[in-house]
């Protein structure tokens, strides 16, 4: 609406805590419980294409319970760190694709309802020789929507009764399932010039996922690979290094969209300095 103009004011508050519990079940051991609340606030829609839509969106809410354990073996040259947690909204947030009535499409800002997320994150670190370390990392998620109100879930081109229940089957955009990596970093020390060589290499995994609210097919990113190089010498206070990120020039996105035309940006390709 770039005729019109609209002052208006909203102010939220809330109170959220946090509480958490340690066991530590030997010098090497950590057990860990917590449960946490928080809040996201509301909201106005910036990229409204009427007054009326310009909203604003309440506050949303969550709650997180999280257990793990932290631990250190093989005379310390090997950690793992694992996490459980299981996190519930009220009141998501969310950005979908709208159409006015007179066909004009446009962002909204919706209030969208309840979600659960449960995942499961492991790291590792060990070092297999005084030169190599490993760094390892695997994570995975399960949201759900429990419920999910104003949006064309099942992109009849009417919002009912029927998009309740379709909405529930809708994966959160930008959220890929699986997510994984590993680096190797080699150390080789220099006596004769004060200083030390490293060679570290890295391979980041994330699953297929979708870039939208609604989940258009269209606008689905496809699992892919990242790999990054890095050489490096310190000394003292310097280190000069020569890096590489996205050796393979692998190709994806973080937004797509269509609109009047089909959009598809963001992914850095391959970047070397």
């Amino acid at each position: 609406c770039p005729t019109v103009a609209r002052n208006a004011e909203r102010d939220w508050s809330d109170t959220d805590y946090r509480v958490g519990a340690e066991f530590k079940a030997s010098d090497d051991t950590l057990l860990y419980a917590s449960y946490t609340t928080g809040f996201r606030s509301g909201n106005f829609n910036s990229r409204a294409a009427a007054v009326a839509i310009t909203t604003p969106a309440d506050p949303e809410q969550v709650k997180s319970a999280e257990v793990g354990l932290k631990t250190t073996f093989a005379d310390g040259r090997a950690r793992v760190n694992l996490a459980a947690f299981q996190t519930r909204y009220n009141d998501i947030q969310r950005i979908a694709q709208g159409t006015l009535p007179d066909g004009t499409i446009t962002q909204t800002l919706l209030n969208a309802g309840r979600a659960e997320i449960a995942g499961v994150e492991i790291e590792g670190t060990f070092l297999v020789t005084d030169a190599l370390q490993l760094d390892t990392s695997l994570g995975w998620l399960d949201p759900t929507f429990k419920d999910f109100r104003g949006i064309d879930a099942n992109r009849d081109g009417v919002i009912n009764a029927a998009d309740l229940e379709a909405a529930k089957n809708l994966r959160f955009d930008r959220v890929p399932d699986v997510t994984a990596a590993i680096a190797a970093t080699w150390t080789l020390p220099l006596n004769a010039f004060g200083g030390e060589w490293s060679l570290r290499g890295s391979w980041s995994y994330r699953s297929d996922f979708d870039t939208d609210v609604a989940n258009n097919p269209e606008l689905a990113q496809d699992d892919y690979a990242l790999i990054d190089a890095s050489l490096n010498f310190r000394r003292d206070d310097w280190r000069v290094s020569l890096f590489g990120r996205n050796l393979t020039n692998e190709w994806w996105v973080d937004v797509k969209s269509i609109s009047q035309n089909f959009q598809a940006f963001g992914g850095m390709p391959r970047m070397y300095g």
